[in-house]
């Protein structure tokens, strides 16, 4: 199987490129959509120039970072025991001999 390799934009066509996969990376909001961007992303990603294409890898593992630290936030909020208090007014127990 013969796979070639993408040829590499010109500059102007890189960084054009560059801009509009990290706008489109700035909303992603969960892991399972990062995960279906970068499948469809990495086709044009490999196309870029070398520069181009490490900021759009190290924009998107800051995003990867954003996300799972607001999952675990999230997670912690959800974990958080809650208190609830409860009035019961007018109940008597009687004792059984």
């Amino acid at each position: 199987m013969h796979s070639e390799q993408p040829s590499t934009l010109e500059p102007e066509q890189s960084a054009a490129l560059r801009e509009k996969l990290l706008t489109a990376l700035e909303k992603i909001t969960s892991a399972d959509s990062a995960a279906l961007w970068a499948q469809g992303a990495l086709a044009a990603k490999n196309r870029l120039a070398a520069a181009d294409a490490k900021l759009v890898e190290d924009a998107f593992e800051y995003r990867l970072s954003e996300l799972a630290s607001s999952d675990t936030a999230e997670a912690a909020d959800d974990a958080a025991p809650t208190t609830t208090h409860v009035d019961i007014v007018g109940v008597h127990e009687q004792a059984r001999s």
